[in-house]
């Protein structure tokens, strides 16, 4: 007898529950017919505000569109908008921040008759996609964080004659005589918004059952000169144009590198699906109310924290539904302010993956029901690497309580509207019993304020460093459709 039959007549009580009364054919193809449909991208400019002056502050920009019911379905949906041609010198050596794309955005909403359905911010999409994206080198693309922008020094070698000698010129110097040769070229970055909707196709937004409701997205621009950064020659670091103003009592900004004709103009491109009319109209004669099981993000902040504090205790209270995820990040607030460094959620004044902020953190209810205290690499490396696609870098912490965070299936979750949640956090500082993780005597540390004192720039000392603690939870409720009308069963 060969070996395929023998496995074959090796049988007993175990296979009772494995393979008798199959449910499943592996050698024999099944195809389920779909509803017929199809798909189109659609280009929706803003009610306003669709080209951006930059001879004026972007700060506090909001862009408004109005979503058209061009198909039966709202999908996919990127935020497209230009970054113009960099003319820079040597001197300034300008570059853009990290995931511009996404620090290009404050905050995006979508609106239905003025009720909010869905909010995402800029920083969310940095810490969301350290969590789900392992490679990144296609996204990277997409939202500008390409060498050419955030290292144009390194990725174009450019040669210089003087006096028969040949010169390596480490950045690539343009004059806005020349516009055909400009230091970083513009070009048209994509960001996906990632409402609950667009996650998925079978939760996407179905415009053809709200016939009676507008509905609008709002786009929330940051300031742009929070967007780059310029090289300190005394410091010999990159800073923001703000800080560099006041170390040369300077008055660069934007319109320094750019041409005075340039602009910025922002549109939506929205992927819409058009279903077929005979399963269009079925569906609105018989599914008279339609419910969507979705999951959005909440974000709240807090008072800040000075960094020779132990710790404090925050309580949830922006998120009162059924909570399936906790997300936190630790931040000096002077690092963004001071060097326009979005994403750098470590003590030192750049990303330091051994100078970690937290040192452990309780998740409470009740403020007596106490979760077993964990150490930072819990939130940091085992929980990201049990639940996501990626661990990320040092300073994002997460807890799941459910076993497929990033799936739209609700697979575990706490009501959290029958309890009071809060989370503990523990700093690594000398607040601690064991000196050595005081992360305020470490050398990657103090070398800032050590730089800042030895060249007379004016800075906050050592012990006035301040903490912001940005927490985001990621809530569970239900979508309904009725009657032409749409809403949250329960309270946003």
């Amino acid at each position: 007898m060969g070996g395929g039959i023998t496995q074959l007549v090796l049988k007993g009580q175990m296979d009772s529950y494995i393979n008798l009364n199959p449910c499943i054919n592996y050698y024999k193809y099944v195809y389920n017919k779909h509803v017929n449909f199809s798909m189109e991208n659609k280009t929706v400019i803003p009610d306003i505000n669709s080209s951006i002056n930059l001879a004026f502050t972007t700060e506090n920009t909001l862009v408004t569109f109005s979503i058209k019911r061009y198909g039966d379905l709202l999908s996919n949906m990127y935020l497209s908008f230009n970054l113009p041609d960099i003319f820079s010198t040597d001197t300034h050596r300008f570059r853009w921040v990290n995931n511009v794309g996404h620090n290009f955005i404050k905050s995006a909403t979508i609106r239905v008759e003025g009720s909010i359905i869905d909010e995402i911010y800029g920083e969310w999409m940095n810490i969301w996609n350290e969590l789900t994206n392992k490679d990144g080198v296609e996204y990277n693309q997409l939202i500008g964080n390409i060498p050419e922008y955030i290292n144009p020094n390194n990725n174009n070698t450019r040669y210089v004659i003087k006096n028969n000698i040949i010169y390596n010129k480490v950045y690539p110097t343009a004059y806005k005589t020349n516009i055909d040769n400009p230091s970083i070229k513009g070009r048209i970055i994509q960001v996906p918004l990632n409402f609950w909707f667009t996650r998925n196709p079978s939760l996407a937004l179905p415009l053809y059952k709200i016939q009676n409701q507008e509905i609008k997205v709002d786009v929330n621009i940051n300031d742009i000169e929070k967007l780059y950064q310029v090289w300190c020659d005394t410091l010999k670091l990159y800073v923001s144009p703000k800080f560099y103003n006041i170390i040369f009592k300077d008055t660069i900004n934007i319109n320094t590198f750019i041409r005075s004709d340039s602009y910025i103009q922002c549109f939506l491109d929205i992927n819409y699906i058009f279903l077929d009319s005979v399963y269009r109209q079925n569906s609105l004669r018989n599914e008279g109310i339609v419910k969507y099981v979705v999951d959005y993000v909440k974000r709240q902040t807090y008072p800040v924290l000075n960094i020779t504090s132990y710790g404090d205790n925050y309580t949830l209270t922006s998120s009162y539904n059924h909570i399936k995820e906790i997300i936190w990040v630790l931040r000096r607030t002077d690092i963004p302010d001071k060097f326009n460094i979005h994403d750098n959620y470590t003590a030192s004044h750049k990303y330091n993956e051994t100078m970690g902020i937290l040192e452990s953190a309780q998740i409470k209810w009740a403020d007596t029901i106490i979760r077993e205290d964990q150490k930072a690499y819990y939130y940091n490396n085992i929980q990201p690497y049990q639940y996501h696609t990626n661990v990320p870098r040092t300073g994002i912490y997460c807890y799941s309580f459910s076993l497929f965070p990033e799936k739209i299936v609700s697979a575990g979750s706490f009501n959290n509207q029958m309890i009071t949640t809060s989370l503990y956090v523990n700093i690594n500082n000398r607040g601690n019993n064991d000196g050595r993780k005081d992360i305020t005597t470490k050398n990657e540390f103090k070398y800032l304020f050590e730089l800042m004192r030895r060249k007379s720039v004016p800075y906050i000392t050592e012990n006035e460093v301040k903490l912001e603690v940005i927490v985001y939870t990621r809530v569970i409720n239900v979508f309904s459709v009725i009657n032409g009308t749409c809403n949250f069963i329960w309270s946003r």
